[in-house]
């Protein structure tokens, strides 16, 4: 239903709303909307009613003074089904097809009810059939299934077994080429230590007498002074003038009170010089000690460290000043020449890791029944992820044809052999510690 209204002051500010009597049991807000739609109304009277207003919420909707010309009724007749009579009628079908139905239903049941057994009847023995085919093919599967499982099981224990194989047979090659690799690297040091050791034994004699004859050289130019000095003195209370003038002369000529002078000095300077090259080669036979029978002996831990000190200064003297803090340490049993080489291989680590110049501490002290040595640098330090591997053979962070990575390996297996440690802490940017500890005995 369609509905407007006229407003001269507001035309499209007008709101409606409606009512269908008979129907609604209250207004229906259809505001500036001019329809109303209503489907399944039931037969009977109704009228339709709409009011309007204008200026906002706050008027009141109004017929507009003609309440007539706002309001429409009409009646709505039943249809032909809705009728009393038809309504009637349908009742008294819906009783007879209701009487009817049940022996129609009840027929059709029995027919379709000895279908149905025969059919079940029918599949029934097919299932059975199928059934007993597939027990049949079931236990067979079951069998197949269990020789399978029984096939998998011993090919699964098979790879188990070949694979722990592969692994220990890479272990053992990798042990094996650990230690052949180790095994040429001691071969190599204990033919460098005996060919230091020969080189040292054969400067031995020759620095042996050239030292004699030094000092020896010290005495008889210290009297032969003394005799020129003295018949100097003699010639010169005895003779005149003449014979005074030609004796300065002659000393003048030869040089003589220089020669008195630098003559001492020089014997001294080549003494000192014998004796730090017998030093060195008594400290390259300590450090090698391959003149000596490999056994366990009761060595001084400080004069090894001393003889490796003496043995690195070359390699250290221009990159690091070397500070002692040793502590009292009793005598130890142990392998020297090995001690010597980790001590060799821990220090000439610590002079690598300083770039420029640096400092190079070595600490001794005792704690129960061991001693330590530590051998700290303030050089680049060793990063965190890299610390754990330094002992792991061949693991080196030096460019290549700079280190064979064999040092702190060979050095831990050492320390090893003594029953001792060796442990590393490091700071990066702040320098390294080599920790070294040893028992003072060795267990029988």
């Amino acid at each position: 239903m369609r509905f407007t209204g006229l407003s001269f002051r507001e035309p499209r500010g007008i709101s409606f709303r409606y009512r269908l009597e008979g129907y609604d049991t209250e207004w229906h807000e259809a505001g500036t909307r001019r329809s109303a739609f209503y489907t399944n109304l039931p037969p009977g009277n109704f009228q339709f009613r709409v009011e309007a207003r204008t200026g906002g919420l706050l008027s009141e909707f109004t017929t507009g003074g003609n309440p007539m010309l706002a309001q429409m009724s009409f009646e709505l007749v039943p249809r032909w089904f809705e009728r009393r009579s038809m309504r009637i009628a349908g009742i008294i079908l819906l009783l007879v097809l209701a009487a009817i139905a049940p022996l129609v239903i009840r027929q059709r049941y029995h027919h379709r009810g000895l279908q149905l057994e025969a059919q079940v009847r029918e599949r029934t023995r097919e299932l059975r059939d199928a059934n007993e085919k597939q027990i049949r093919a079931n236990m067979a599967l079951q069998d197949s299934n269990l020789r399978l499982a029984e096939q998998v099981e011993e090919r699964l224990a098979a790879e188990r077994a070949l694979q722990t194989s592969n692994t220990d047979l890479l272990a053992l090659n990798h042990k094996l080429e650990d230690a052949q690799n180790q095994l040429i690297q001691s071969e190599k040091l204990a033919s460098i230590g005996q060919l230091a050791a020969g080189v040292a034994h054969e400067i031995n004699n020759p620095i042996a007498y050239v030292g004699s004859n030094l000092r020896t050289l010290q005495r008889y130019a210290a009297q032969l002074l003394a005799a020129m000095e003295a018949l100097t003195a003699e010639l010169t209370r005895g003779s005149n003038a003449e014979t005074y003038a030609e004796l300065k002369q002659i000393r003048a000529h030869f040089d003589v009170d220089a020669l008195a002078a630098d003559l001492p000095e020089l014997v001294d300077e080549s003494r000192e010089g014998i004796e730090r090259v017998a030093k060195i080669v008594r400290d390259l036979r300590d450090f090698s000690r391959i003149d000596r029978d490999n056994a366990w002996v009761v060595a001084d831990v400080h004069r090894g460290l001393e003889s490796t000190l003496n043995i690195v200064a070359s390699e250290l003297k221009f990159k690091a000043r070397i500070v002692k803090n040793f502590g009292e340490l009793p005598p130890i049993k142990c392998l020297p020449s090995e001690l010597n080489q980790v001590f060799m291989n821990v220090l000439m680590n610590a002079g690598q890791a300083i770039k420029e110049r640096g400092v190079i501490t070595v600490d001794t002290g005792r704690s129960a029944d061991k001693i330590w040595v530590s051998i700290s640098d303030d050089g680049e330090g060793i990063p965190a992820d890299v610390l754990p591997r330094i002992f792991d053979p061949f693991y080196t962070t030096k460019p290549v044809g700079s280190g064979t990575g064999l040092g702190l390996s060979i050095s831990y297996g050492i320390v090893l052999k003594h029953g001792g440690t060796i442990e590393a802490a490091s700071v990066l940017g702040e320098g390294t510690s080599m920790r070294v500890e040893l028992p003072i005995e060795q267990p029988a």
